[in-house]
């Protein structure tokens, strides 16, 4: 989902017929070397209702997962924070290097040229 929406009712059964068909499609077609599908639905925050949250609670027990923004991102930060610092060292020309930094609110390294036009921009 799109940031800024709440998962709701609506949207959990539609993210369970889309993985229900993706499951479908790869039972048939036999001659696939993989034969399981889970799924993940995020969403900027999820509905504070008993109903949503047994539902979510059902889905989970059968592969289909859902979670917020904030908690895939913690979890992607905490995975390849490390991964990201390297990268950012050595490819600081990189411009997807440059929108990573400012993703994460990084400064350049010291001894780093800033990149061109950044002074003019200031």
């Amino acid at each position: 989902m799109k940031p800024g929406f709440k998962l709701d009712g609506d949207h959990l059964n539609r993210f369970e017929l889309y993985i229900n068909a993706l499951r479908n499609s790869v039972q048939t077609a036999t001659g696939q070397d993989f034969r399981d599908v889970t799924g993940v639905i995020v969403a900027d925050s999820i509905e504070e209702d008993a109903a949503i949250a047994e539902k979510i609670k059902s889905m989970e027990r059968d592969g289909k997962l859902a979670l917020s923004w904030n908690l895939l991102l913690q979890g992607a930060a905490g995975r390849w924070g490390e991964f990201f610092s390297v990268l950012m060292e050595r490819a600081p020309d990189d411009p997807r290097v440059a929108d990573l930094r400012a993703a994460v609110g990084e400064e350049p390294a010291s001894g780093e040229e800033p990149e061109e036009g950044a002074a003019e921009a200031a």
